[in-house]
């Protein structure tokens, strides 16, 4: 039966023979045993200067993570990538992308390899967030992109109703152009849910005979709605742009149906 020393031996013994230096002119290339979810093997580099070592990856991580259409700035998973990396004394260049530490002393080199491999592992949980998070990501992404262009023509407030008749259908977000008769009622639609809620509000409207604001169910992307409900909110008079991938034009239709594209442009 192994004791604990020679668990500790095997455990060393495996560790090690996992990991392989190399010399490269500015310093090492270290790479380990330890792979992400594309089957790469974690590296990273040790570089020497006049500051001391510092370590960094190759920037392919982020470069990759970005490429996907994965938005790592002023969202949530941007705070979670950051966390992570503060955690390990690292941080991400917005330059490069490349994840570094800043420079230390020799002395700390061991833990500090140990540290940033950790963050690099725990990096890659970014790919793996949960819907709820996408979802709430989603938001603020279209939020962000609607305020940044229209921003200087019109004012937003968010889970409010589109005025006093409707108090009781909250829009995730109003644009209320700051000349111009008609505004919007942005629902998020990230669930059927929110296309019933702008269903309610078209009906609610339309009883009032109220048509001094449009509404828009902002999809993210088709996989989370039913057929059914994304048929019958489309087959009525609500816009419904699709954000992902296609952000610029999705934000452009909603300024276009309340005068606010040729305002804006």
């Amino acid at each position: 039966m192994m004791n604990v020393q020679m668990l500790e031996k095997a455990l060393c013994s495996t560790f090690c023979s996992s990991i392989r230096v190399n010399s490269v002119p500015f310093g090492y290339a270290v790479s380990t045993a330890f792979k992400d979810g594309a089957g790469d093997s974690l590296g990273f580099y040790v570089t020497v200067g006049e500051d001391g070592y510092r370590i960094e990856d190759s920037g392919d991580f982020l470069s990759r993570v970005i490429a996907s259409g994965i938005d790592i700035e002023n969202t949530n998973r941007g705070a979670l990538l950051k966390n992570i990396l503060h955690a390990g004394g690292a941080f991400w260049d917005v330059d490069t992308y490349e994840i570094k530490t800043p420079h230390f002393n020799e002395k700390d080199l061991p833990k500090r390899m140990i540290d940033f491999l950790s963050s690099l592992i725990r990096a890659r949980d970014i790919e793996l967030v949960t819907r709820e998070v996408v979802r709430s990501t989603f938001k603020e992404d279209a939020i962000a992109a609607i305020q940044a262009k229209y921003s200087d023509v019109a004012d937003f407030n968010e889970n409010k109703p589109i005025n006093e008749y409707f108090a009781e259908f909250p829009s995730d977000l109003n644009i209320i152009p700051k000349i111009g008769q008609k505004s919007a009622a942005v629902f998020f639609a990230t669930n059927d849910n929110k296309l019933d809620q702008a269903l309610l509000l078209q009906q609610a409207a339309q009883l009032k005979h109220c048509k001094n604001f449009v509404i828009v169910a902002m999809i993210e992307k088709m996989q989370v709605l039913s057929e059914r409900k994304f048929q019958r909110v489309v087959n009525r008079p609500i816009i419904t742009p699709i954000f992902r991938g296609d952000e610029e034009n999705a934000i452009t239709r909603i300024g276009e149906e309340i005068g606010l594209g040729k305002i804006a442009a």
